[in-house]
């Protein structure tokens, strides 16, 4: 079975009445949504069960798409597509699929993991983010997948800032999810990671599938 979200075109076009069946709300499907849209922009770059090469960050048109990411996502000016902007991505996708207030916007993914964590360990109910460590849940469209690009970081262990990566989770099926993030090959990419029987994001992804990552840690659940 795969849970994935249908065709969709402009910034508000999912939000239309939600597939219940999937237990996905209209801010999961926006998240979803905005996720594919900007991966279209970039041209449909993919890693894992399809291979395909997008457009990279140097060309003019990516280049301005990427500005646009800081200056919305995030609330700053950044001209150069060089200065790694991952964080800007997601902080960008999150505000246009309508988290407002809720979610930490940032250029770096270290200030929303470690709320979303913080929420967990406090009980936090009402938390619109919440995360969790790997073994204790299965995530879902609209969920984050993050991990940390250095040693010594992991769910137990959080500097206040340290060098990592989320990506957006777009589709789920047995044995494996596709995942939306920026700055992958200096592109918008999309790639498969595996999951175990349990559908449980596995903490050392295959390095075919993903080469350059030390460790995935934490699933953000999308509470909205």
């Amino acid at each position: 079975m795969v849970l994935v979200l249908g065709s969709t075109v402009g910034l508000w076009s999912c939000a239309n009445v939600p597939d219940r069946s999937l237990g996905l709300t209209d801010f999961r499907q926006r998240v979803v949504a905005v996720a594919e849209r900007e991966w279209r922009h970039f041209g449909r770059h993919q890693r894992g069960r399809v291979r395909r090469n997008g457009y990279r960050e140097n060309e003019p048109r990516q280049a301005a798409r990427i500005r646009r990411y800081w200056q919305k996502g995030v609330g700053r000016t950044v001209e150069s597509p060089r200065v790694a902007w991952s964080g800007a991505f997601i902080s960008y996708v999150m505000k246009a699929a309508g988290a407002g207030r809720r979610f930490v916007y940032s250029g770096s993914h270290s200030p929303y993991i470690r709320r979303s964590i913080g929420a967990a360990r406090t009980g936090d109910g009402g938390a619109s983010f919440t995360g969790h460590r790997l073994r204790d849940f299965s995530p879902r469209p609209g969920d984050l997948v993050c991990n940390a690009l250095v040693d010594g970081v992991d769910y137990d262990n959080l500097p206040r800032y340290w060098s990592g990566h989320c990506d957006v989770v777009v589709a789920v099926r047995r044995g494996s999810i596709d995942v939306i993030g920026g700055n992958l090959s200096d592109t918008v990419g999309k790639r498969t990671l595996m999951t175990d029987r349990r559908g449980r994001l596995l903490p050392h992804q295959p390095r075919r599938i993903d080469p350059s990552v030390k460790r995935w840690f934490v699933i953000i659940e999308t509470r909205i």
